[in-house]
This record gives C-alpha cells, structure tokens and sequence, in this order.
C-alpha cells in the first residue's frame, strides 16, 4: 500500500493542480501505511540514523517556536502539529517502512520522468496552440502552470530525473533525450531564471562527476532551441524581482529575535514591500531564521550535513547521485523563492521530501534490505 501510494502521491503533481486532491492521496496512500507500520515496527526505532533523529530535532524545534509566536495561538500551535506528524513520516518512514528503497528509488525516478515529460509535452503543446510557435509570453494561467514557480521546480525534477537514463545505446539517449525535451523547455516557458540556472548547474555538476559530454552538448542543444524562439530576450527584459531588498527587511526583522526567532505563525512573516504585506521572505534559511532564530537554522544545517554525509561514499551511484543533483536543484528554488519547510503539502515537497527519504534510506543498510509485505 505504501508503494502504491508513493507513486500515486508523485505522480499527481504532473497530473493534477488541486492541492486537496494531492493532499488526499498522501494521507490515504502514505500517512496512513505509516502510521501502520509505526505502530507494528516499533522497535525499528533503534536503527534510525543520525540524520533522521536531528532532522526529528529540528522540525521539532520548528513546531515549539509556535508557541512564541507574537501572532500565534495555542490552538493553532495544535493544528501545526499535523504538519510535524507529516515531516515525522518522511524523516522515519526509510526504517520502519519494509520495502526494498533502493529499487524504489529507481522506479520513482522513472515514474517522475515520464509522467513529467507525458505532462510537459501537453502543456507546452497547449502554449504553442494559443500563443504560437514562441516562448516569448511566459506561460502561466494554465493548469499545472498556474504559478509559473512551483511548476518550473516540478517539472524541473522530472528533468533532473530523465538525467539518471541518459545512458547505454545511442537508439536509448535519442529516445531519452526526447523525453527531455519538453520538460525542459515547460522551464524555459515559465519563465523562472532561478529554475533555469539550477538545471544549468546540475549538467555541469553531471558532466564534472561523470565526465559524460552527452550531458553538455544535450543541454546546450535544448538551449539553443529555447533561443530560437525568442525566449532569451522575454527573460532578460523581465522586470527585477526585488528579492535583494526583500531579503535586507527580512534580515533586519530577524535581527530583532535572532536566536529563537519570532515564532512560527500560519499567518506568515509579515513583510511589507512596495504596499504589500508579504507572507514569506523568498529564502528558506531567511524564512527558518525568522520564525526559529540561529537554533533552528543550526539544526537544519546540521541535519543536511549529516544527510550528505551518510550517502557520501555511495554518491558514485548513479541513483544517490540524481537524487542529490535533485535535492541540490529544489534547493536553488528554495533559496530564491522558498519559505518554511514546516508545512502543508506543497510543490517542493516532491523536490524536499522525497529526495531526502531516499537518502535517508540509502544512508542506512538496513533500510534497504527488507523487501516484504508493503
């Protein structure tokens, strides 16, 4: 039940935009089988990394700063405590869960690229219908493409993803390379520099690991066409952000409690820039600092580091190696765009949380050895 849901939960990002529907799908297909097995696998417990136990720590930490919160309540520290439950499921599930994880890595990475590319062809075919054969207008306002950012990282890990199969006979890479295609280029029609630069980094850190130039000349292909129709010229006019500035006022605000923050609230951070009162701060180590201080920012930091250190001798793995290039993709989104990661289910957590429950489970043996009754 727990692979099940898995793949359903992945695969309705590519297929769906109702939050609600996704939201579904995780508790019946995934929280659910958890908490199942948490209760029958109890004493797995003593076989949990480092990494899992701080991250626990942390999101932890996360959720007490909302009793602090100058804006919070008890109640809602309550109702904050779902979220932590859904944080605490993906730190425990690789050890508790009995499911051979390395072979399901690889098959959600398969499963992510080709519902991705099955998707993006549709959308970008859609685009072209209605706007011509051009990516000069920035695609937003349809479907999955509703918020130009949150589709430019989902679709952006479905590109990272095809990487991993970019490999074995020149009939394979052609066949491949047109499943990237239109991933790629549903980036490139969003219109999110930040998603393009962080798949630009992830080739060249491919090519510098793997010494594959197929990767490079790939890429620069698929640029080039973005080129071609006119998409170089819409992105380079597009009118600055104003994220430097956001970023000054969030730090000053942080300032006022550095250490423990000013407390986790549903309401947000309450940044005002140009007349409007901002909920995030655009960076997810800005946003953990306001709500939880240098503590909770300590602990993340911490937990990341022991993350890569557990998988660090198998990251000449070809599997380790793409969900790292995911995770490191997701994460140059969230420093430009991010907010909390104590949250509701949103569109990074394809690109968080499951490249972090994988590692988790390749960081620890154990966790990938069991292989029944799921």
């Amino acid at each position: 039940m727990f692979v099940f849901g898995l793949f359903v939960f992945s695969s309705s990002y590519y297929l769906n935009d109702n939050k609600s529907a996704i939201a579904t799908i995780y508790t019946i297909g995934l929280l659910l089988p958890w908490l199942y097995f948490l209760c029958r696998n109890v004493s797995e417990f003593k076989g949990v990394s480092t990494a899992a136990i701080l991250g626990v720590i942390c999101f932890g930490w996360f959720w007490l700063s909302s009793f602090w919160s100058e804006f919070g309540s008890y109640s809602e520290s309550v109702y904050l405590l779902k979220w932590l439950v859904f944080a605490l499921c993906w730190l425990t599930a690789p050890f508790i869960v009995p499911v051979n994880h390395k072979k399901l890595a690889e098959m959600f990475l398969l499963c992510v690229f080709i519902a991705g590319a099955v998707s993006a062809a549709y959308l970008c075919l859609t685009c072209f219908m209605e706007n011509g054969l051009t990516v000069a207008k920035r695609m937003e306002g349809i479907g999955l493409a509703r918020n130009p950012i949150p589709a430019a990282l989902v679709f952006g890990v479905s590109f990272v993803a095809g990487l991993h199969f970019l490999s074995g006979s020149v009939f394979r890479r052609a066949g491949v390379l047109v499943l990237l295609a239109p991933c790629l280029l549903f980036v490139f029609l969003t219109g999110t520099r930040s998603a393009l630069l962080g798949c630009a980094l992830v080739v060249f850190f491919l090519l510098l690991v793997k010494k594959k130039y197929f990767y490079f000349f790939s890429f620069l292909a698929l640029c080039g066409f973005y080129i071609f129709l006119g998409g170089a010229d819409s992105m380079l006019l597009r009118a600055d952000s104003g994220r430097i500035e956001i970023w000054g006022k969030s730090l000053d605000m942080a300032l006022a409690n550095p250490w423990i923050g000013g407390g986790f609230s549903i309401e947000g951070v309450g940044i005002e820039y140009k007349g409007k009162v901002l909920s995030h701060s655009h960076n997810v180590v800005l946003d953990t600092l306001l709500y939880s201080g240098i503590v909770g920012v300590m602990l993340l930091g911490a937990h990341w580091i022991l993350l890569f250190r557990d998988v660090f001798s198998k990251i000449n793995e070809s599997t380790v190696l793409i969900l790292l290039s995911i995770l490191a993709f997701s994460g140059f989104i969230l420093m430009t765009n991010g907010a909390f990661l104590l949250d509701k289910i949103n569109y990074y957590w394809i690109g968080y949380w499951l490249p972090v429950y994988f590692l988790l489970a390749y960081g620890n043996p154990r966790a990938g050895e069991d292989s029944h009754g799921s």
